[in-house]
């Protein structure tokens, strides 16, 4: 079989399920329609209020706690820090704080390194 008529072959599937498609929508009436749609939940109401940002204003995320530098380089958060207690989250912050000045140190003393061996490769 050559490449040209397994092409023709999936065109034609293709229109076929088109044709198919289209024909089972315009049988639906509008109501059936509608009703098959996936929606979007209706939004929840909540104690807090919306939040309005004006161009400038800054946003605090303190509720979502601090954010964990990895020794790659990567960050992440902690899945469980509402769950925590006062005492958790303060001791928690003191020393997660404590490492990522450490591993930030360690990057940047890697990047200085990278950028300085890579300068060097250049002008050999």
């Amino acid at each position: 079989m050559r490449l040209l008529d397994v092409f023709l072959i999936i065109c034609k599937i293709d229109i076929y399920l088109t044709i198919q498609n289209f024909s089972m929508q315009s049988s639906l009436t509008e109501n059936e329609t509608t009703d098959s749609l996936l929606l979007l939940p209706p939004p929840t109401t909540s104690e807090e209020p919306n939040i309005v940002l004006k161009l400038g204003d800054k946003l605090k995320l303190d509720n979502l706690g601090p954010i964990i530098i990895n020794s790659d380089g990567t960050t992440r958060r902690i899945t469980n820090w509402d769950s925590l207690t006062k005492h958790e989250q303060d001791s928690t912050y003191r020393v997660i704080s404590a490492r990522n000045k450490r591993r930030l140190e360690e990057l940047r003393r890697e990047n200085v390194m990278n950028t300085t061996e890579e300068g060097k490769d250049v002008e050999s």
